[in-house]
């Protein structure tokens, strides 16, 4: 899992508009978004994700990858 987590990283964090994934070398199918009581607010294929409608608090991410499924926590200002 380290290594993956060494070839995909999110940015900004925090963010007030868009939350991007940057991948280095690996491949992603999609990511989703959940509030912290494990509700999904949001699905995506992108690698830059429109989360200004997203109220202000703490998120995870989900990216499923070929080789498994990462979680990041960041923030929405």
């Amino acid at each position: 899992v380290e290594d993956i987590k060494k070839q995909l990283a999110i940015y900004p964090n925090p963010t007030k508009d868009y939350l991007n994934i940057l991948s280095k070398g690996i491949s992603f199918n999609e990511s989703a978004i959940y509030d912290l009581s494990g509700k999904l607010v949001l699905k995506s294929k992108s690698d830059k994700i429109d989360v200004r409608t997203l109220p202000t608090g703490a998120y995870l991410l989900v990216i499923n990858t070929e080789k498994g499924n990462l979680v990041y926590k960041w923030i929405k200002l």
